[in-house]
């Protein structure tokens, strides 16, 4: 893919998974679960490249839930 698209792309899932965590703390249910844990681990090698974080900036349901995780996840 063009990298213009794979931006798009990160913004649009970004922009979903934003919407996904609105009013909610969680991906599933009311603790940190493997879902979590999943998309923690997906977004954190995302968030190597400059665009990604970029895409992140304004995504507030986001940023709160990965200080959660960060909180919460076993060390």
């Amino acid at each position: 893919k063009p990298k213009e698209q794979v931006v798009a792309d990160v913004e649009r899932h970004f922009s979903s998974l934003n919407n996904m965590l609105e009013g909610r703390e969680w991906l599933v249910g009311d603790s940190l679960s493997f879902a979590d844990l999943a998309v923690m681990g997906q977004l954190s090698a995302l968030l190597y490249a400059e665009e990604a974080r970029v895409a992140l900036v304004g995504q507030n349901n986001i940023t709160a839930w990965i200080d959660r995780v960060d909180a919460a996840a076993p060390k």
